[in-house]
């Protein structure tokens, strides 16, 4: 190819104007690329033939962002953040919507993935709502919620530093700011733990006169505490 000279493929489909775009490997080894519209819908491509393979629908309004992330199954999957305030994760193979992410308030503008250093994969987006999320990409939970900006949050990118853990840089308004998330493996690990206990107790209420034995116990306990009184 000469110098300044390149062939343009157009890929037609879409009736308003595309805001995005991501690039993904399709489990056929085929490149696929997929686009996001004021058409409220995304649509997934073949990068080789130029023909759309299917249309997702689901987003209620304009589809601002999208990334590409690889699911448990080693599948390709795809999110997308909407001014309809949400997200959502998508099976570009099937074409299903498998969890919608809801916790902003206002248009989401900006997502990224990235490898949490308990090796699960975490989505962040950034809103209108000048706040920042830290979701799990499998359970749709969201983690965290980053204050602190006052402008809408347009931009987000994710590098791995020297300490193996991972860095999100957030743009705002005029500043650029870098969040350290090394605490997110301890939070999972702490959510984790909170659930086996829970479970555990259900289980020990489950057996027969466990929750007789346990309303005596908490009889006595109160006895005891309204006799210190």
């Amino acid at each position: 190819m000469e110098e300044g000279l390149c062939s343009f493929t157009d890929l037609h489909g879409h009736t308003n104007f595309v805001m995005c775009v991501s690039v993904f490997m399709g489990s056929d080894g085929k490149p696929r690329i997929v686009s996001g519209s004021v058409d409220d819908t995304l649509k997934v491509w073949n990068a080789e033939s130029g023909l759309c393979e299917r249309t997702l629908q689901g987003h209620t309004n304009t589809i601002n962002c999208v990334s590409v992330f690889m699911g448990s199954d080693d599948k390709p999957r795809i999110v997308s953040g909407s001014y309809d305030r949400t997200l959502k994760v998508w099976n570009p193979e099937s074409g299903v919507c498998e969890r919608t992410l809801q916790g902003h308030t206002k248009s989401v503008n900006c997502v990224s993935v990235f490898m949490g250093s308990d090796g699960k994969h975490r989505i962040v987006s950034g809103s209108d709502d000048t706040t920042l999320k830290v979701w799990n990409a499998e359970s749709g939970v969201c983690e965290r919620t980053q204050l602190g900006h006052t402008k809408w949050v347009l931009c987000v990118s994710v590098f791995m530093d020297s300490d193996g853990h991972p860095r999100i840089v957030i743009g705002s308004g005029k500043s650029v700011k870098v969040l350290n998330c090394k605490y997110l493996t301890l939070i999972a690990d702490l959510r984790r733990k909170v659930q086996e206990l829970e479970e555990i107790i259900e289980e020990l209420k489950s057996r027969p006169g466990a929750e007789k034995d346990f309303e005596e116990r908490r009889g006595i306990k109160r006895k005891d505490f309204d006799g210190k009184k």
